[in-house]
């Protein structure tokens, strides 16, 4: 395995970002020296995937956009489709929404115009599943649902079981984020239920969360309150440390809102804890903004630190606005 393209493969597999990045680079000089394009091609290719490992995405951009021209000139439709696709959920994971639509419809485009629909199956329901979080972002409720349920269907014709699933939960949190919450429960407890055939207990914490938000938004506060226990139990056996922080959160407001005021402290205090390890200040200060509130309803005097606290942690983050969702 003396080569440098076998070693950037070897060092990759081994999760050793760098030295693939290094062999792969001079593996890609190799080809070009050699005339070997659509080798090249391939090789740029992996290099993007190993530059993607080391968190270098503008990197694997650039290499992904080389090996898309190449592809094109040798007419190899379903690489350059896949190349735009990968580019397109990269700036998508930059918060580069604008290139990243860009690109998704170019390679949906292509799709259309050679008809590879049974090719690109799973390339286009993928592509689906990212619009539709775009579009739930941006408050486009139709179109985040025209492409989900698009997903949706393009996987159940894959046979694509656990990617369903994350759709149903996708398309619960969009119904979420709209404010119909019965819906979001409905698609909420499908993905649940197909967590639990796969045993998938990532999955079936995550549906419980959801569902606890959901149930919280309805002041069911017993029904969220059970929810997040059961996710608090998934989460701890995964040793997931941000989901035990939201479960936590969500049982002390839950508490606090039985009138649990001390327990639901107990709780809070370690979910603030926990975020500030993980410096998630945003749901640190929310935290400590909940804290403030209990704290002033049991008379402390020490409940005005906390609130301030909050109100510049948030203020620090251009989101002062979310202390609205203290009630």
């Amino acid at each position: 395995m003396s080569d440098p393209y076998s070693k950037g493969i070897e060092a990759f597999k081994k999760g050793e970002a760098k030295k693939a990045i290094n062999n792969f680079k001079k593996a890609v000089n190799i080809a070009s020296k050699l005339g070997k394009n659509k080798i090249k091609a391939q090789i740029l290719e992996n290099l993007a995937f190993a530059y993607v490992m080391n968190s270098q995405y503008t990197e694997g951009i650039k290499a992904l956009k080389d090996a898309v021209l190449i592809f094109s000139k040798f007419k190899m439709d379903y690489k350059v489709i896949e190349c735009l696709a990968y580019i397109g959920a990269l700036y998508l994971k930059i918060n580069n929404i604008e290139l990243a639509l860009k690109y998704y419809k170019e390679a949906q485009k292509i799709i259309r115009e050679k008809r590879l629909y049974s090719q690109c199956r799973k390339i286009e329901a993928d592509i689906c599943s990212d619009l539709g979080t775009i579009f739930d972002k941006e408050q486009k409720y139709i179109q985040s649902l025209e492409n989900y349920n698009r997903a949706l269907k393009l996987y159940k014709k894959l046979g694509d079981k656990y990617s369903e699933n994350a759709i149903y939960l996708d398309i619960g949190l969009m119904y979420f984020h709209k404010g119909s919450y019965d819906e979001a429960s409905i698609n909420v407890l499908k993905a649940l239920k197909g967590y639990k055939e796969f045993n998938n207990i990532n999955g079936q914490a995550e549906c419980h969360i959801m569902l606890g938000n959901i149930y919280q938004e309805q002041n069911k506060w017993n029904s969220s309150l059970k929810e997040y226990q059961t996710a608090l139990k998934y989460y701890t056996s995964l040793n997931e440390q941000i989901g035990v922080a939201k479960s936590k959160m969500g049982i002390g407001i839950c508490l606090s809102h039985l009138n649990n005021n001390k327990e639901a402290l107990d709780y809070l205090i370690d979910a603030s804890n926990i975020f500030k390890k993980l410096k998630n200040e945003e749901l640190e200060a929310l935290c400590y903004a909940w804290i403030g509130k209990i704290k002033q309803k049991l008379g402390d005097s020490n409940y005005k630190k906390y609130k301030d606290i909050a109100l510049s942690k948030l203020t620090k983050l251009n989101k002062k606005n979310f202390l609205s969702k203290i009630k």
